[in-house]
């Protein structure tokens, strides 16, 4: 579980302190409630291309309006805005693991899978299904094909998620019809990462700095994206992430923006443990209830004992 510490102004100098709460303290080591969620702005790739309406020569016609590849960012208010490229200040990584399940009926819809948020995926994590991981079998697999094929399907659909907070600004934002937007500087968001090599490349800034000793508050990131195509002939993009050389100072705000975030992280990974709780119930066998049972003993012999 992450630990809902304060956060003052004398822990920035504190590197040590400081780049466990950020998410960055393991990549040295490991190589040798709800008020918050309305607040933040979700940040994702927009891989198709975005249509409206306009008229060419006396005629309606469908046109481009938000190419493929610009970055979506969905504020509080609900509105979305688009930019081919983002300039954000970091403040922390945590990473999760998450999966999305079909539903059998065709009246109702799917769900996500997903554990809590950890600074990083060496223990197992608990999830919103009263399992861990997803249901990925905790530490390394040595041998994929030795497994059940439906645990091999199974595994195939987890996703390991880097999430991302910090505040944004959309250096050319527009709307949905493709004009200019007037949108505020330095937004607090959030960054769920999932594609296999956004999640490396996203990771790659975090890294220099965690080599560096620096904070990730104290530079920017210019995201941007890269076209990938598959062999069918379709496309998506990736997160292409450069880290800024200029170093900034950290004021007194920046500790009460990363106080929100640890509340943010708090709040969500309660809410995953309260349903982790509530099915775990619900996933022991009977068997291994009898077991406990007899461990326990039976309420009969509780009350004598009593």
């Amino acid at each position: 579980m992450v630990e809902n510490e304060i956060v003052t102004v004398d822990n920035i100098d504190n590197y040590s302190a400081m780049s466990k709460v950020m998410g960055i303290d393991t990549l040295t080591s490991s190589s040798s409630p709800e008020k918050k969620a309305s607040s933040l702005a979700r940040i994702k790739i927009q891989h198709s291309a975005l249509m409206g309406e306009q008229e060419i020569n006396g005629k309606m016609k469908n046109i481009e309006v938000v190419e493929g590849g610009n970055y979506a960012v969905e504020l509080a208010d609900g509105t979305t805005v688009y930019s081919p490229s983002l300039t954000i200040k970091p403040f922390m990584q945590r990473f999760s693991y998450k999966r999305y399940v079909n539903s059998s009926s065709p009246d109702t819809k799917g769900y996500y899978h997903k554990t809590i948020m950890a600074d990083n995926l060496n223990s197992d994590l608990q999830d919103n299904r009263g399992t861990f991981n997803c249901g990925k079998p905790a530490g390394y697999i040595k041998d994929f094909q030795s497994l059940s094929e439906e645990m091999q399907t199974l595994i195939k659909t987890i996703k390991r998620v880097r999430v991302i907070f910090g505040l944004v600004t959309l250096d050319n934002p527009v709307d949905t019809s493709g004009n200019p937007a007037k949108v505020d500087e330095n937004i607090p968001f959030i960054f769920e990462v999932d594609n296999r090599t956004s999640f490396k490349t996203s990771g790659e800034p975090f890294d220099k700095l965690a080599k560096r000793r620096h904070l990730p508050i104290q530079h920017t990131i210019k995201f941007t994206t890269e076209e990938q195509k598959i062999p069918t002939g379709a496309v998506y993009y990736t997160v292409v992430a450069e880290l800024g050389t200029d170093t900034l100072e950290v004021s007194k705000n920046d500790a009460a923006v990363l106080q929100s975030f640890l509340d943010w992280i708090q709040n969500h990974n309660d809410y995953i443990m309260n349903d982790y709780n509530e099915h775990s119930k619900n996933n022991v066998s009977q068997e291994d209830k009898d077991v406990i049972d007899e461990f326990l003993g039976a309420p009969e012999d509780l009350e004598s004992v009593a």
